[in-house]
């Protein structure tokens, strides 16, 4: 008898979003623009970031290797 389990995922809501009631259409609007290149700018840098991880381990990776052959020789 084969038994599977389903994990749950759970979905982080998004960020807060703005009320148009009240406000102008041009400063919801600038709002909307506001937060959609903050959220760009955030993955971008969470890319960066990525990025030289992953440099600096194959770097790492790289130098222990060389160390490796140095010390055989």
């Amino acid at each position: 008898m084969c038994v599977t389990i389903r994990k749950e995922i759970t979905l982080k809501p998004s960020k807060e979003k703005f009320e148009v009631t009240g406000r102008p259409a041009g400063l919801a609007r600038t709002h909307k623009i506001i937060n959609t290149e903050r959220a760009r700018e955030v993955q971008f840098m969470k890319l960066c970031a990525q990025i030289r991880l992953d440099d600096f381990r194959h770097k790492r990776a790289d130098q222990q290797r060389n160390d490796r052959l140095a010390r055989r020789k």
